[in-house]
């Protein structure tokens, strides 16, 4: 997302600046190489940062709990898993305010996107709890949110 933002504004600039007379053929010498370091060196390293960065989403940081018996909220997860196997369970753990954890099960497209929705019902306890992400046995990274 940065790296398109970073190339658009650089498009902008550079089409302003080639029609300038003057510094037309210094600008495109700077401009191939200024192209040629950015592909090098900047892309995969976005990349990789916005891979590790994306293992979990919540639609809400913060929840009200409902009132009535038969009240629900929602609360939407998703998220990548870059290294995902199509059909290899998701776990998300839940971790209650008081220690106890529930337990969701999931599966993640194939290019490892998963979506899944927790529906939050007055039996869960106002305060603050921890989802985490669980993979092959392996905890990958966890999200925390709060009922309130």
């Amino acid at each position: 997302m940065l790296a398109n933002m970073i190339i658009s504004v650089w498009v902008k600039l550079t089409s302003y600046l080639y029609f300038r007379p003057r510094i037309q053929n210094s600008f495109i010498h700077v401009s191939v190489l200024a192209v040629i370091i950015f592909a090098i060196a900047f892309i995969p390293f976005v990349s990789a940062e916005e891979s590790e960065k994306n293992h979990i989403a919540l639609s809400s940081e913060e929840i009200k709990k409902p009132e009535s018996s038969t009240g629900i909220e929602s609360l939407t997860v998703k998220g990548n898993i870059p290294s995902y196997d199509r059909g290899n369970y998701i776990h998300l753990v839940c971790v209650f305010p008081s220690g106890e954890s529930k337990e969701f099960i999931t599966f993640g497209s194939k290019d490892g996107d998963y979506f899944t929705t927790i529906n939050i019902g007055k039996e869960y306890e106002k305060g603050q709890y921890q989802l985490l992400l669980n993979y092959q046995g392996e905890q990958i990274s966890s999200v925390s949110f709060k009922i309130i």
